[in-house]
């Protein structure tokens, strides 16, 4: 699905973007187009401060249906992200769990984005053709992103932490080790362990 060929009808999906920032979609707009494709239009999805909005679903799938790429913005928002410290879980919220379910027939269609300053279960492997980690939050973001899914750019896509098969189970596990030990990282946890240990990790560390 990426990089993506020209004449293409894109749109946006996520309420995120509003949140990180407010004039990413009209810079999206204007980068996407000079790069010979259309875009068609951006629609919130979910409420990045609900855990259920099913009445803005309808609007995103029709506008999913009329595009050929679909770039869908993902994650837990800047509330979530302050108090995630005291929860036990970073899944993305059921709203946007509930999107992506709805969305599942378009799967071929998606690029899920997400924010790589949030530690943040990537669970939409299987409902899009693509996931890229990139900050919306900054001055230049709208044409990075633009850029990077055009093809000017290929980055190498090394990851910087691991996206682990439970990532849930893991963030406890790591919570509970750095509060009682302060360690990050040790032959029993992180990605050292995984070095040595017979389970299969999603996308390792590197």
């Amino acid at each position: 699905v990426l990089p993506l060929g020209r004449h293409l009808r894109v749109c946006a999906i996520g309420d995120i973007v509003h949140e990180k920032n407010t004039g990413f979609i009209a810079e999206l707009k204007t980068y996407i187009e000079s790069k010979g494709n259309k875009f068609i239009g951006f629609s919130r999805g979910y409420d990045i401060d609900c855990d259920r909005s099913p009445e803005l679903i309808p609007a995103a799938k029709g506008l999913v249906r009329d595009a050929d790429i679909v770039l869908l913005f993902l994650g837990l928002g800047e509330k979530r992200e302050r108090s995630s410290h005291k929860t036990k879980s970073i899944s993305i919220p059921a709203n946007q769990q509930e999107l992506l379910s709805n969305l599942a027939i378009y799967r071929h269609k998606i690029v899920a984005i997400t924010p790589p300053e949030a530690c943040v279960d990537i669970v939409m492997t299987d409902n899009c053709a693509a996931i890229m980690q990139l900050p919306i939050d900054l001055a230049d973001s709208a044409r990075a992103v633009a850029m990077l899914i055009s093809g000017d750019f290929n980055p190498c896509g090394r990851l910087a932490s691991t996206v682990y098969t439970n990532t849930d189970r893991e963030y406890i596990k790591y919570k509970t080790h750095r509060e009682r030990d302060g360690i990050k990282t040790a032959s029993f946890i992180g990605y050292r362990y995984y070095d040595k240990h017979p389970e299969e990790i999603n996308y390792p560390f590197g």
